[in-house]
């Protein structure tokens, strides 16, 4: 089988989607399919370009085309225009399975296109919830979903993927996708990564940022964003009063960094609240097993949530405010707790329960673990994007 990796941006690009995009594609090889990732020449979205247009990884040949700006591109909210693009998906040919990555772009309209000519087509938007519907009420929204609706009802093999069955649900019912044509499909993340860390670094860290071994740290990883209901969680840090539970916030700054410095001063607990910043993939297990509780305190706009999912790959229970797919992930009870969209009361009760027992937050940890194994695997994901390639 021939498989086409059609996204942004390709390897060594930083992020989730290139995150997905490589282990998945790594794991079509293993199976004995050809595999191939295209792309636009951008290492970031600030014009950062790769010299590097064609070589091979694990098995996977890469090639990278030359893009520009366009001022005036109403198709791309990033307005990038690929002008060899069309050419290279021609070149294809009509038994390629083409997986076309983000939506709507220049990319996925010239995807959408030529969709005909191959074998089977899958688009996986990777859409926040809240961007989802806001680009459907868009003029050019509106037009990129007619365009792949009319695909999708016309090509037998073509497909739109969506992170959780609220996603779904929301292609279904709100932008009236055919229903036999939305698949759910995760994302995952590799457990050997959370699990290949050494636990005496994970204590001289802690000590680093004198966090005793008897304190309880509730941890959040991130955006350091406004959206995030970080507020939320260090005014119920302040509630608990107490000197044994530390805060860590790890995680680029969206523009919320310095209030919450100024808000952890106001509620007096700045001294318990550690800001570490951006954080590499090879340091990022680290600040998970650096935990004792992963929150994730959103307003609203969480498609998938996948830092609990990495949290419960390190056996961490999470703590998740009822909104977009967090509810998805968290079972309340069973491998952390769901609290209302900012209640700074529940969250508060929900972190005092767990810090008072020990044998919850291992239990709860325990199923988290189990839970990731048997549905979010990078396996598990790449299985299912297989299944659907053959139709199924």
């Amino acid at each position: 089988m021939h498989i086409a990796e059609l996204t942004y941006r390709g390897p060594m690009a930083i992020g989730g989607v290139e995150t997905n995009v490589l282990e998945v594609a790594k794991r079509f090889v293993n199976a004995g399919n050809k595999v191939e990732i295209i792309s636009s020449d951008l290492l970031n979205f600030e014009g950062l370009k790769d010299d590097k247009r064609r070589f091979d990884l694990d098995g996977i040949s890469v090639r990278k085309l030359y893009s520009l700006r366009s001022p005036r591109n109403f198709l791309d909210p990033h307005h990038l225009i690929i002008p060899e693009l069309p050419m290279a998906l021609i070149r294809l040919g009509k038994r390629t399975i083409l997986h076309v990555r983000s939506f709507p772009a220049f990319h996925s309209y010239m995807a959408m296109s030529l969709g005909h000519m191959f074998e089977c087509i899958v688009f996986t938007p990777h859409f926040d919830i809240k961007d989802m519907r806001g680009c459907a009420q868009s003029f050019s929204g509106r037009m990129a979903f007619n365009k792949l609706r009319k695909l999708l009802l016309t090509k037998e093999k073509a497909f739109i993927t969506a992170d959780t069955e609220l996603e779904k649900d929301a292609y279904i019912n709100e932008i009236n996708m055919p229903f036999n044509k939305v698949a759910h499909i995760p994302n995952g993340v590799n457990l050997e990564d959370f699990d290949a860390v050494n636990q005496k670094t994970i204590s001289l860290r802690r000590k680093s940022l004198n966090i005793h071994s008897n304190d309880l740290v509730i941890g959040f990883v991130g955006r350091i964003a406004k959206v995030k209901g970080l507020d939320v969680l260090l005014k119920a840090v302040s509630k608990l009063n107490r000197s044994d539970i530390k805060v860590i916030l790890s995680g680029p700054d969206f523009g919320a960094m310095e209030a919450l410095k100024e808000l952890a001063v106001i509620v007096g607990i700045a001294d318990k609240v550690h800001f570490l910043g951006s954080q590499s993939k090879k340091n990022l297990p680290y600040i998970f097993h650096m935990c004792d509780i992963l929150t994730l305190p959103s307003y609203g706009g969480e498609s998938f949530g996948i830092t609990l999912i990495e949290a419960m790959a390190c056996r961490k229970p999470v703590i998740g405010s009822a909104t977009g797919g967090i509810p998805e992930l968290i079972n309340d009870g069973m491998n952390g707790f769901i609290f209302k969209v900012g209640s700074v009361d529940q969250l508060a009760e929900k972190i005092n329960t767990l810090s008072r027992d020990p044998k919850a937050r291992t239990v709860m940890g325990s199923n988290g673990r189990s839970m990731v194994e048997a549905c979010y695997t990078w396996d598990i994901v790449a299985d299912k994007y297989m299944s659907l390639f053959h139709g199924q």
